[in-house]
């Protein structure tokens, strides 16, 4: 992220404007699907998640060469990979992993892996302020006791017949593309204004 945001006006405004763009789209498009979903399912199109991946790899292209061009490409190919594990057991779905797949062909992998660290906290943040004004706080706590309680009786007893699976539950979906956005935005002012730090203060300890 840092070195697009020191680079010249000109390549920032052609990496962070349509990708802007396409995160505010996918946003709307997501949360309002979502929100008249029954089963509060979010819905991004494909022509929009593929075509972030096309533009993103021109726009990186244009804005740094070659190095740009293969960058995108490495970032695109790590997402879909590891989008394929994530989005197998449905901790993501397909569309959040084409927009990811968008976002590393802007950004590439660095830029990709600050805007997804962000993701994550901002989407447990939004997550938890949802589940308490939709009542599901108390109904979540609860289910989580009982799977912890199930797990803790299958080490206990050797036996799988005392599980209690989490119920899955309509008010605890949450459209991934809002916190792509608000990931992406908090990554760029941490790179421009040092705030909110948390990443800073997450790789630390690892030198970074």
């Amino acid at each position: 992220m840092k070195t697009i945001v020191q680079s010249e006006l000109w390549v920032q405004l052609i990496i962070f404007a349509p990708l802007g763009a396409f995160l505010v789209t996918a946003a709307i498009m997501d949360a309002v699907s979502a929100h008249n979903d029954e089963e509060g399912k979010g819905r991004i199109p494909n022509k929009l998640s593929y075509s972030s991946v096309l533009v993103g790899l021109v726009c990186h292209t244009a804005a740094f060469g070659l190095d740009g061009l293969l960058a995108g490409l490495l970032a695109v190919v790590v997402t879909f990979v590891i989008g394929i594990f994530l989005a197998a057991p449905g901790w993501l779905g397909g569309g959040d992993v084409k927009l990811l797949m968008g976002v590393g062909a802007f950004m590439g992998l660095s830029g990709l892996g600050e805007i997804l660290f962000y993701a994550v906290f901002a989407g447990s943040a939004l997550g938890l302020v949802k589940a308490l004004f939709t009542g599901y706080l108390k109904d979540m706590i609860v289910r989580m006791f009982r799977f912890l309680r199930g797990l803790y009786r299958m080490l206990v007893y050797k036996t799988s017949m005392v599980r209690e699976d989490l119920e899955t539950d309509p008010r605890s979906r949450m459209p991934f593309a809002v916190p792509i956005l608000a990931g992406a935005i908090l990554a760029y002012t941490e790179a421009v204004y040092g705030w909110p730090g948390l990443l800073s203060w997450f790789l630390r300890p690892f030198g970074g």
